[in-house]
């Protein structure tokens, strides 16, 4: 049985969003081809903000927790 694992940030984990903006992971999607996405949430003055970013859109901080995640191959077994 071969294993495959991905790494994704941990949910509850601080990200960076760019231009000095900090968010939150509250959610993670897994699609076909290993795409990532996470739901974000973070503040913008007044305004909390809550939206789906791509992988490239999320960059790790320095509390960002990692995740390893293994999957088993189809075949075989």
């Amino acid at each position: 049985m071969d294993l495959k694992e991905l790494v994704v940030y941990q949910p509850g984990s601080e990200v960076d969003l760019g231009q000095g903006l900090k968010g939150m992971v509250n959610q993670v999607i897994i699609a076909a081809g290993d795409h990532v996405r996470y739901e974000v949430a973070w503040w913008a003055g007044n305004d909390r903000k809550c939206e789906w970013l791509e992988q490239h859109e999320v960059m790790p901080s320095g509390t960002t927790g990692v995740l390893r995640i293994g999957f088993k191959e189809q075949g075989g077994e």
